[in-house]
């Protein structure tokens, strides 16, 4: 993007700046901004096979940081393998044990970018929660298992939890239930078929009334608590968590607001652009502090979803796709710097176009990104 920008227009100030949501890569860039250290931990895979996932520390503020990605990402299981009615978020929980270790004031969970959507039963299993079916037996893991359990046992919950202020980043900020939850907005994404999504929403309605009923918190409408297949919802009503926007909170630590006022083009990055994108994503929670700051913002995608015309009400103007024409998928990947780079090119030059420039003599002072 640095390269296109300054090919369309040379000479012009440009800032690379990466960004994240609580979604993947969340850790590495706050540990950089921040100053931390990462740490690496053996846990358990999505798919229960035991993966080396890594969490960061930042010893000055006593803060750990943990992503879902690291150990329960649906970037680790491949896509023929992909069924969140099999996958489950202990590995998470594992990770966040490993970070109780260093003693931490705040744990910060990024949780996007999973390929669950077990309710953060995975998660709750590894921090101590315990669950029976009917006959008192053990009910297994992933979305198939939320409609089997007929109890939920909180009181052997790691005791440290209560000495940490339990912050989870949410990458979208969908509701656990309904027409815009966790099963029927994300479950497709990571492997569900219909059948499938109609059995996680069941198993998620029976979740969220335990989750009730053994911790007296009602979370299902939380702002958030469908994000990461309902992780969040878990960790609210288990671990009383504070969920919070990803995008703001990351923009924050980078000082992103005081960044951008000096630029006259904001350039944002997402691999598809779309109506979900709306409800939290990084690029439009950048583009919405721009706007603000009245400087434009242009989206570069992979490709364009239904409904990206929402993300206009965050200060998007323009939004532009990466491939040329028809391509196969594999072949797209291949290409994807090479084509970043001419989108990129396309998009500075409109906007010195519009602003009445040459390119050569009429520059933006920064495109930050």
């Amino acid at each position: 993007m640095a390269r296109g920008a300054a090919r369309a227009c040379p000479g012009a100030q440009v800032l690379p700046l990466p960004i994240a949501d609580g979604g993947d890569d969340t850790l590495d860039v706050l540990v950089e901004a921040l100053g931390g250290t990462l740490y690496h931990a053996r846990v358990t895979g999505p798919l229960g096979e035991p993966v080396r996932a890594r969490y960061g520390w930042v010893a000055g503020e006593r803060l750990a940081i943990v992503e879902t990605a690291a150990a329960s990402g649906l970037r680790r299981v491949p896509p023929g393998q992909r069924n969140p009615l099999r996958t489950t978020t202990r590995g998470t929980g594992e990770l966040m044990r490993a970070a109780l270790g260093l003693a931490p004031r705040r744990l910060l969970l990024a949780v996007g970018g999973s390929a669950t959507v077990d309710g953060g039963l995975g998660a709750l299993l590894a921090l101590g929660a315990r669950v029976w079916d009917r006959s008192g037996s053990p009910v297994g893991e992933g979305g198939a298992a939320l409609s089997r359990i007929a109890k939920l046992d909180l009181s052997k919950l790691d005791p440290r939890l209560a000495a940490v202020r339990l912050e989870v980043a949410c990458d979208v900020a969908n509701p656990l239930l309904g027409p815009r939850g966790a099963a029927r907005v994300y479950g497709p994404q990571k492997g569900a078929s219909e059948a499938d999504v109609l059995e996680l929403e069941r198993g998620l309605t029976r979740w969220a009334a335990l989750l009730r009923s053994a911790s007296g918190r009602a979370v299902a409408g939380h702002w958030g608590a469908g994000a990461a297949g309902g992780l969040p919802a878990g960790l609210a009503a288990a671990c009383d968590a504070k969920l919070r926007p990803g995008g703001p909170l990351v923009l924050e630590a980078l000082a992103f607001a005081e960044r951008v006022e000096q630029a006259d083009l904001l350039l944002v990055g997402e691999g598809q652009l779309d109506g979900t994108s709306a409800f939290g994503k990084a690029p439009v929670a950048a583009a919405r502090l721009a706007r603000g700051a009245g400087i434009p913002a242009i989206a570069i995608c992979g490709a364009l979803g239904p409904g990206w015309e929402r993300t206009r009400c965050a200060g998007i103007r323009a939004a532009f796709a990466l491939a040329p024409g028809p391509a196969e998928r594999e072949a797209s990947l291949g290409l994807a710097a090479t084509w970043l780079e001419r989108a990129t090119a396309q998009a500075v030059a409109a906007f010195v176009a519009g602003r009445g420039g040459s390119g050569s003599t009429t520059r933006p002072r920064g495109a930050r990104r």
